[in-house]
């Protein structure tokens, strides 16, 4: 099935001067004041974490802060095993980040393991808060997702394939159900329509700067991840994150892409 899914081979591709990792490598497979509460939109949000500087590093692949505040796209609030944390998207890339510090992280270690701690890194403002940023793989990324995600009951909008604006994830059943009724625009000549509608099992609903919800989504057996954009401004196509199809449900218009999330 992930083969048939996504039919082109990862390979590491060279980084921008503005990308948030120094290195890529393809994964196959805020202070006490209230970060999450109440939520800040992504916009406030990074203006929030501008405010704050990299202390250290443990990620192999080159942390870069000041591009990781720039290059944040979408954001998914959670709160797992008591802790409050954030899902964030960069262009390439996922990242789990909370206010504290790293040693929140084992409190997670039966969802994601104990490999995330390996790639914390840790930033602090001049009021001594400190927020922990973890970069995820593609396992660790749906491990959360599906966790938080668990019993989703998130509703549509009627005759349309985005979510209502309160929902935070729907039911991939349902969601499978609209997919399976839209017709294809176009794609890369591999995506199967039927074949990608069956095997979706994990729907998340992220925000973007204009508060855009647009899906993440997780499969059964593939371990990558892949957005759906509905009727709003779909980020540019690239090797790194390639756009599968061009798809139509009723008056929606939307983009599925391929996130080769880095590992």
């Amino acid at each position: 099935m992930a083969q048939d899914i996504k039919g082109i081979p990862r390979k590491a591709k060279p980084r921008d001067c503005d990308a948030t990792l120094s290195f890529g490598v393809n994964e196959p497979k805020l202070d006490e004041i209230g970060f999450i509460s109440p939520p800040l939109k992504l916009y406030a949000l990074k203006e929030h974490l501008s405010r704050f500087s990299l202390v250290n590093s443990a990620d192999s692949a080159g942390f870069n802060f000041e591009n990781f505040v720039r290059n944040i796209r979408g954001i998914k609030y959670v709160e797992l095993e008591g802790v409050e944390l954030e899902v964030l998207f960069t262009r390439t890339s996922a990242f789990l980040t909370f206010h504290g510090l790293p040693g929140k992280l084992k409190s997670l270690e039966n969802l994601i393991g104990h490999e995330p701690l390996s790639r914390a890194s840790l930033a602090s403002s001049k009021d001594g808060s400190f927020i922990t940023i973890c970069r995820l793989n593609g396992r660790e990324l749906r491990a959360l997702l599906g966790a938080a995600s668990r019993n989703a009951s998130g509703t549509f909008m009627s005759g349309s394939l985005l979510p209502s604006e309160s929902a935070m994830d729907v039911d991939p059943a349902e969601f499978g159900d609209k997919l399976r009724q839209c017709s294809v625009v176009s794609s890369d000549g591999q995506f199967d329509l039927e074949a990608f509608s069956k095997a979706v099992n994990i729907v998340s609903v992220f925000r973007d700067e204009q508060e855009a919800g647009y899906f993440v989504i997780g499969m059964k057996d593939d371990e990558a991840v892949y957005s759906l954009y509905v009727n709003v401004h779909a980020p540019s196509a690239n090797e790194q994150n390639p756009m599968i199809a061009r798809l139509k449900y009723n008056n929606d218009s939307c983009t599925l892409f391929r996130d080769d999330v880095i590992g």
